[in-house]
């Protein structure tokens, strides 16, 4: 009787990390479509009333810092790492929701304003829309603050990760994997397939490659990204999940 068994390493990156690039992405491209239609209403109220409204510095704000947000996800996705270390880093967080707490203000020095505040006059409705704005963009701020913590929390979480698996796996802190050494003297009647599994970061698709273990077989795993045969994927956990099939006689 033949028996096959599969074995395979924990996943050391999830989707998650491309989840959450892809839902910043695609804030920074709602908020900013937002912000620009409101700043170009802030400025033709300034050109009627004669009055600057505070809206127009508010939003460009809120403009400049989600066109910063889509800049540093599109290059993650190129697996720019001075891009991936802006994106995950405080100060970027407090920069993007300090602008959106700039416009909340605005619209909260609005309310006082419509309440007769400031030499204002009494305006209940547009009061009444001052406070419904503020409540909006405190919970667009809350939302990409949140954003922001979730990327930089799942990031670390990848990096010790990969760290932590690297270091066990190899000692001498070669960016080779060679599977005559990691599964020993390569048995036809043993080893049957090892298998690579690469997220692509570029597109976050999985790629996979089964190897011949009868062979010398090296994979090139450098920290940007790995090489199987003659191609490259970019990726900050070259290989994901190694996979491998042992086939053992067992006589009944």
């Amino acid at each position: 009787m033949t028996m096959t068994m599969t074995m395979s390493t924990t996943t050391t990156m999830t989707m998650t990390t491309i989840t959450l690039l892809q839902h910043l992405k695609i804030y920074s491209i709602v908020i900013g479509i937002i912000a620009i239609v409101f700043w170009i209403w802030a400025i033709t109220n300034t050109i009627q009333n004669q009055i600057l409204d505070g809206g127009i510095i508010s939003f460009l704000t809120v403009i400049m810092s989600n066109i910063y947000i889509l800049y540093l996800t599109t290059n993650n996705n190129n697996n720019n790492m001075n891009d991936r270390y802006s994106l995950q880093s405080i100060g970027t967080a407090w920069c993007v929701v300090g602008s959106y707490l700039f416009v909340t203000l605005n619209y909260f020095a609005g309310i006082i304003v419509n309440f007769g505040g400031f030499g204002g006059n009494y305006n209940l409705g547009q009061a009444i829309y001052c406070m419904i704005f503020t409540i909006l963009w405190l919970l667009f701020s809350y939302l990409i603050w949140w954003l922001l913590k979730q990327y930089r929390l799942s990031t670390s979480t990848s990096n010790n990760s990969s760290s932590s698996s690297s270091s066990s796996d190899d000692n001498n802190n070669s960016n080779n994997i060679d599977f005559r050494m990691k599964n020993g003297p390569v048995d036809s009647d043993t080893v049957l397939m090892a298998m690579i599994v690469f997220l692509d970061e570029g597109s976050g698709i999985y790629h996979s490659k089964e190897v011949d273990t009868n062979r010398t077989t090296t994979i090139d795993v450098g920290k940007g990204g790995g090489y199987i045969g003659d191609k490259f994927f970019h990726t900050s956990t070259p290989i994901i999940e190694i996979q491998y099939r042992e086939k053992c006689k067992c006589r009944s």
